[in-house]
């Protein structure tokens, strides 16, 4: 198998596991006491089952599963290319690239309503921290951890992600990184 398949095979990989992670992703945090633990993991199990329940209607429909990536610059990134490949390729799903700088008059504003739409559970499933610093998303804890999920998935494992010890800087694998 070539470089660029196996390359394509392990964005596909990682894609389907963001894709579940970030259907979520709005409003999980993790917490210190034990109640709010309880009541974080029922949350999310709530919206792990509505967002399987939104991407069962639209399969039933025929419709495509749509996932947003959202970002500042997205319509001058390289990640561009590669939704429109992966768009191009796929039956199943459709990503939908939500640029915030569009219409924004600064980029402080294009920060502040993507910030905006996160927080009330409106965000993209999937952000692109691509010219943006994830410090302060991880330390206000609006990022999802990503561990419970790569642990149940039979297709990924720590192994597969070379840089895996450097995404767990931050006690937990908030990130994954297209390039090292």
């Amino acid at each position: 198998m070539g470089a660029e398949m196996k390359n394509k095979r392990r964005f596909l990989l990682i894609v389907s596991v963001a894709f579940a992670v970030c259907t979520i992703f709005s409003g999980c945090t993790k917490k210190n006491n034990s109640g709010q633990e309880h009541e974080t993991a029922e949350r999310e199990q709530l919206e792990k089952q509505e967002a399987t329940n939104e991407m069962q209607i639209q399969e039933k429909q025929g419709e495509k599963v749509r996932l947003v990536v959202g970002g500042i610059g997205l319509n001058e990134s390289s990640i561009t290319s590669v939704i429109n490949e992966f768009n191009a390729a796929n039956e199943k799903y459709q990503i939908i690239a939500e640029d915030y700088t569009d219409g924004a008059a600064s980029f402080d504003q294009a920060l502040t309503v993507m910030q905006t739409k996160v927080m009330t559970g409106k965000g993209p499933d999937i952000i692109s921290f691509e010219g943006i610093s994830p410090l302060k998303w991880i330390g206000a804890e609006m990022l999802y951890d990503m561990d419970g999920l790569v642990a149940e998935d039979p297709d990924i494992d720590e192994k597969d992600i070379l840089i895996w010890k450097a995404l767990h800087e931050y006690n937990g694998l908030f990130l994954i990184s297209p390039t090292f």
